[in-house]
């Protein structure tokens, strides 16, 4: 088992933009079919300690379908491990560049490097290797409806999901129309007020951990004005402000950016906020959940 050879891995990836998905209801086992979504989610993943467990595999693949149950299983057990499924037949780059040359291989990744790798439909192997590589020290939290972990290294993590906030009334303002954010950040352009925008997509797990910590923020600070942007919704808007990675927290005084935050760093993100926002007496206030 897993002795097939891909011979298509030159081939075309005719799904370049479909959306990540779940394989499965409730799997813990996200599919990427594009290489760009692929690389914010990678990104993403470099500054935790996470493991993430990437599965190669093609829809040809015997071996790869004998294994599916297995990991669902283990991602269900695994809550602290990030699976991920990759067809190589799809996203043929993604699959060079892990070296992929049979199906399943399932390369084993913390901090964005290979740290092992088992090659062919071997449940027990795998599951040893996880074990192995996890961290042990990782505290999981349930939030959105799946567990996510914590970024090691933020003091106040748990803080920071052990309440919800829902969008309504939360301080900040959502915009699904890029001219219409246009507008409004070219009103922002005389303000002295600090604006937060966050960069985020719907299927990354750190943006999640994050929501609550925003929506905390922006209770507190009232003279700031935090807006929330779906990179995938407004890809042109990600493009303009270099976003490379999720979550991106890009800080903007009249309509220029003061400073920049990368990944789920509540601490070093609220350090930077205290920095550059001008003082209480200006009140500031957005709409929320501003739609086309």
């Amino acid at each position: 088992m897993g002795s097939i050879l891909s011979s298509l891995l030159g081939g075309d990836a005719s799904a370049a933009d479909a959306a990540p998905s779940s394989s499965g209801e409730g799997s813990g086992v996200t599919t990427f079919h594009s290489s760009a979504r692929w690389q914010l989610h990678f990104n993403s993943l470099k500054e935790t300690s996470k493991l993430v467990v990437i599965d190669f595999s093609a829809s040809w693949c015997g071996p790869c379908k004998f294994i599916e149950p297995a990991i669902h299983a283990m991602a269900e057990k695994f809550a602290d491990v990030d699976f991920v499924k990759i067809d190589v037949d799809e996203l043929p780059d993604v699959a060079r560049e892990f070296q992929v040359e049979a199906m399943p291989t399932f390369a084993l990744v913390k901090k964005g490097k290979v740290v092992d790798k088992v090659v062919g439909a071997k449940k027990d192997e795998l599951e040893k290797k996880i074990g192995k590589h996890r961290a042990t020290n990782t505290t999981t939290y349930k939030a959105m409806g799946g567990v996510l972990s914590a970024i090691v290294g933020d003091s106040a993590a748990a803080a920071a999901v052990e309440t919800s906030s829902s969008a309504e009334n939360s301080g900040v303002a959502t915009f699904h129309s890029s001219a219409r954010w246009q507008l409004h950040f070219n009103s922002l352009k005389d303000s002295p007020n600090l604006v937060v925008i966050d960069f985020s997509a719907s299927w990354c797990g750190p943006c999640k951990f994050m929501e609550p910590a925003i929506h905390e923020m922006a209770q507190k600070f009232s003279d700031v004005g935090f807006v929330k942007i779906d990179v995938d919704e407004l890809p042109d808007v990600a493009q303009e402000f270099k976003v490379q990675a999720m979550p991106t927290f890009v800080l903007v005084k009249k309509g220029k950016e003061v400073d920049k935050v990368v990944g789920a760093k509540k601490d070093e993100l609220q350090r930077k906020i205290d920095i550059h926002r001008t003082t209480p007496d200006n009140n500031f206030s957005l709409e929320n959940n501003i739609g086309t």
